[in-house]
């Protein structure tokens, strides 16, 4: 049942690859406004962070195969299930395992559609390395993948470049890097965060390094 839904989905979304219009951000965006200050066009409206708030999970879905779980989210969050994420999820099951990592660097996933995929990291401790460049992440989605990973065993990096992040990211990023240590890569190439911020980030996870270091 689980090779046939995921052939079905995506024989559904075959040639018809959703990738977003052309940014109205120009590239220079990044270098007009000041680090630390994000451009007012990138604010969200009520409704639209309500739309990315995380919806707590049943604890039921936590037992579930991979590919059901996944799946299962995405009609929770009413998205189309990616045809990439169910393709590498549904290989890896067949193994009895989950990805390592999931790299969007080339694949836009958007901030309501990381949602679901967040959610089965979540529940599984093999995964390790999340690549999330210029997907239009805010805030609000940072704040909810840090508070996903706070206690989880396995990651360790995040790479988060190309997304308008201003300092309640950095902020995120602190408290996450502070409470697990295993996180020892965050990547916020060309976002808003001030050069200052950087540098704490890059504290921090210098000294995850130097503990995972001692203890290896």
């Amino acid at each position: 049942p689980t090779v046939s839904l995921v052939v079905s989905v995506l024989q559904a979304q075959a040639g018809n690859t959703t990738w977003p219009k052309k940014n109205r951000h120009s590239e220079s965006v990044w270098k007009v406004h000041e680090k630390g200050d994000v451009p007012a066009e990138f604010e969200l409206s009520p409704d639209e962070l309500a739309k990315l708030e995380r919806l707590l999970p049943p604890p039921s879905s936590a037992s579930m195969p991979p590919v059901d779980a996944y799946v299962f989210h995405c009609n929770r969050y009413c998205v189309v299930p990616n045809s990439v994420v169910l393709k590498q999820v549904a290989e890896a099951q067949e193994q009895g395992t989950f990805p390592v990592e999931f790299d969007f660097n080339q694949n836009y996933i958007g901030a309501i559609g990381i949602l679901p995929i967040l959610e089965i990291c979540d529940v599984n401790p093999q995964f390790k390395c999340l690549r999330v460049r210029h997907q239009r992440f805010t805030d609000k989605t940072v704040e909810t993948i840090c508070d996903i990973f706070n206690d989880h065993a396995g990651i360790t990096s995040v790479d988060l470049s190309k997304n308008p992040l201003g300092v309640k990211s950095a902020r995120a990023l602190l408290k996450l890097i502070s409470s697990n240590p295993n996180v020892t890569e965050v990547v916020l190439d060309e976002t808003f965060v001030s050069d200052e911020w950087q540098e704490k980030v890059q504290k921090a996870l210098a000294h995850n390094i130097a503990r995972q270091a001692k203890v290896g």
